[in-house]
């Protein structure tokens, strides 16, 4: 099992030399205004999880978008800073997004177009030339923030997510010397899907400046390699997983992202997390069987469907008799921009449960405890 230790011996021998520097739209540390003070947090997302303590343990820069009330006032003019601050393992460099930029590139291309479009879900995409151009213009900014850092020299760099689909083909078009890898962290569409997007050529074009692309599923890759293929210029090889456009080539793996178990681990043992479920324990009584889930307030995260589909499954499974009680920990998608203000609005105005209890069906109840609404702070 990999561990830090393992992480940062593996990397001194991949590197060499070269500086490492991870790209992603969302921050491992958010510096916050809190009744006079600044306080900084980590956010408990999927991808900071996974990738921090990588991170961590082999040491570089991490370039990712300034979202706190407090970053500016905790960063360096140009946006730089040592994290965490009790213990500095990495540098952490801030880029900011104008706020009429970020909501058409976040709330608009990202979250109602790209998202929508790789789920295949029932949420229609929308698709905006104005969205479009202000992804473009965020990846242009997260480009020369990165370039800046290479400052010419070769580097790794490993750019995350959907959101910077364009930018590993901006990076190479400047900085050949650099080694870029991408990882997808959602699904990939099937290629007759992938081409009611307007933008199809452009994305593919901008993802194949990687030298590398990362998916969860080997079903993704296949539909990636697949959908390369209506680049007239590109080639791809599905024995070989790569795809070769003019004198490059890309290499596509499924390589599934993890967090750090060990860590993890270590932590639901450790005493403080005792005393939080004893007080947990106190306050539900004699329940034998508890859900909780913790997630953004966001369309993206279905939290509405997935209580009914709960409650639906709980319903059918005979082994399950008796009561389930589930709650669920909601953070606002953003500090500035948050998504689904409606939906904020109504959580915070209703303190009752949303269901108490459902119909008995096969002896048992799906107790609906009701969702709590964390601002972000």
């Amino acid at each position: 099992m990999w561990n830090q230790a393992k992480l940062a011996n593996t990397a001194g021998t991949v590197f060499g030399n070269r500086d490492f520097i991870v790209v992603s739209n969302r921050e491992p540390y958010v510096h916050q205004h809190n009744d006079g003070k600044i306080v900084c947090t980590s956010p408990a997302g999927g991808l900071i999880s996974a990738l921090k303590p990588i991170v961590s343990a082999v040491g570089g820069t991490w370039v990712a978008q300034g979202t706190g009330s407090a970053d500016r006032d905790a960063s360096s003019p140009c946006g730089r800073l040592a994290v965490p601050p009790e213990d500095p393992a990495f540098t952490l460099r801030r880029v900011w997004i104008p706020a009429a930029l970020q909501h058409d590139y976040y709330e608009g291309l990202s979250n109602q177009a790209l998202w929508p479009l790789c789920h295949n879900v029932f949420e229609r995409p929308v698709y905006r030339d104005s969205d479009w151009n202000a992804y473009r213009r965020v990846n242009e900014i997260f480009a020369e923030a990165v370039l800046e850092e290479a400052a010419g020299k070769a580097a790794v760099v490993f750019v995350q997510d959907y959101h910077l689909a364009l930018l590993p083909q901006m990076l190479k078009s400047r900085n050949p010397q650099l080694s870029v890898a991408h990882f997808w962290h959602i699904p990939w569409p099937s290629a007759e899907l992938l081409e009611t997007f307007p933008w199809a050529e452009q994305l593919l074009r901008g993802l194949l400046g990687s030298d590398f692309i990362g998916f969860h599923l080997r079903s993704y890759c296949e539909n990636f390699i697949a959908s390369a293929e209506l680049l007239p210029d590109a080639c791809a090889d599905r024995d070989g997983s790569a795809v070769r456009r003019r004198a490059h080539t890309t290499v596509v793996k499924d390589a599934p992202i993890s967090i750090d178990f060990d860590h993890h681990n270590q932590l639901a043992q450790s005493c403080a997390i005792e005393k939080m479920m004893q007080v947990w324990r106190a306050r539900l009584g004699r329940v034998e069987h508890v859900g909780v889930g913790i997630d953004r307030c966001d369309y993206t995260k279905a939290y509405r469907s997935g209580w009914p589909q709960l409650g639906d499954c709980w319903s059918k499974t005979p082994l399950c008799a008796n009561d389930l009680h589930s709650f669920r920990l909601l953070s606002r998608a953003g500090p500035r921009f948050p998504a689904m203000p409606s939906m904020t609005v109504r959580l915070r105005r209703r303190p009752r449960p949303l269901m108490n209890a459902s119909e008995p069906r096969n002896g048992s109840r799906f107790c609906w405890k009701g969702e709590v609404f964390r601002p972000w702070r």
